[in-house]
This record gives structure tokens, sequence and C-alpha cells, in this order.
């Protein structure tokens, strides 16, 4: 309840953790071994121009095998009558994951406007600033993601088990690496080569 997990690919040995109570990101990068922290950020950012967001809902997806004994449903997600992202998805299937889900991308998003400022105006795509910043659940509201593809991007869902009990050191980050925040990183505060913050005594 407390935590998520996202683990990059099979086989990968990173990993991220997503704690729910303190709305904090934790990307931890076993090659350089640190640990990146991303933390929520309150933002009163506007888009720069205005997006409209539909939802077609294509219907069941008739060939697919039901789970829980319902039907997946296809769903367009669009930004300014442009589909942004095709999710086949079920509210049936793991309520609870989604709330996390959508927590986990609003955290994300608040991060992203904090630069969005930053961006140029040629790379103001309403459906890439939708998705990343203005609007980033708007795919999550109607169910856990089965499938889910854009132009270039696809991915969908292998297996699931929701009485799956999570061994707690899962959920545990590695105590001897460098941790810093991606603000810390931004300001130039993070020296790697010394594995400590610019300006930090040097550690014994």
């Amino acid at each position: 309840p407390q935590f998520a997990r996202f683990d990059d690919g099979e086989g990968s040995e990173d990993y991220v953790v997503f704690d729910r109570n303190s709305r904090t990101i934790y990307s931890v990068n076993t090659q350089s071994r640190t640990v990146m922290l991303v933390h929520e950020k309150k933002s009163d950012l506007q888009a720069p121009f205005e997006l409209v967001y539909s939802v077609k809902d294509l219907g069941e997806m008739k060939d697919a095998p039901q789970i829980k004994q319902h039907a997946p449903r296809h769903y367009q997600y669009l930004t300014n009558e442009t589909v942004c992202l095709d999710v086949v998805s079920l509210p049936e299937l793991m309520p609870e994951a989604v709330v996390a889900m959508q927590e986990f991308h609003e955290v994300l998003a608040s991060d992203s406007a904090a630069t969005f400022n930053n961006l140029p105006a040629d790379m103001h795509a309403p459906c890439d600033i939708s998705l990343s910043t203005f609007a980033p659940t708007q795919h999550l509201q109607n169910g856990f993601p089965i499938r889910e593809w854009k132009s270039g991007y696809s991915r969908m869902l292998v297996d699931f088990q929701e009485d799956y009990q999570a061994d707690p050191a899962l959920f545990e980050l590695p105590a001897d690496y460098f941790t810093y925040s991606v603000q810390d990183l931004r300001e130039g505060k993070v020296d790697f080569a010394n594995r400590r913050m610019v300006g930090e005594e040097p550690r014994q």
C-alpha cells in the first residue's frame, strides 16, 4: 500500500521505487551506484495554449480473452482532436494499482512542470505536453492498461497476480549508493567524480 516499484526491463538491475506517502520517486542505477530523488513540486503552470481533451470509446475488444469475467475496452485519448494514445483497459482489474500509477505520473508531471519553460516553443506538441505535464493521468481514467501504444511506442500486460505478497526488501534502497536529487543535478551541485555534493567535504 505504501510503495510501488518499477523495474527497468527483464534482466535489468535498475529500478524505481515510489513512496506514495511522501510522494517521492527514487531512481536506482546499479552501474553508477546512485539513487536520484524526484520530489513532488507545487506549480501553477498554465499550458501555453488551449488544450482540449476527449476520449473515444471504441468498445470491447471482442477477440481478446476476458479478464475477471470482463472484456477489456479500447479507448483513444485525444488532445485538440489528435489521437495521443490508444489504450486497452479494464476498470475491474487492480484498481488500487491504478491509483498508485496515477500518483506516480502526477509526481513526474510536477517535475516536468518545473522545467517546462525551458522547453523551446517548437517542441510544444499538444500530445507530448499533455502526456508529460498537463494531463498525465488521462490514459488511466478507465482502469488498468492492458495494452497501450502510440507512434514508436508500445507495451502490454503479460501477466498479473492480484494476491501477490511483495517482499519488503524490494522497496529498500542501497545504503551505500550516492544519493542526490534531480533538482541538485539541475543546479550543478552534484560532483559525480568524487561522489559528493559540490562544496561538501570529502568523506573519510
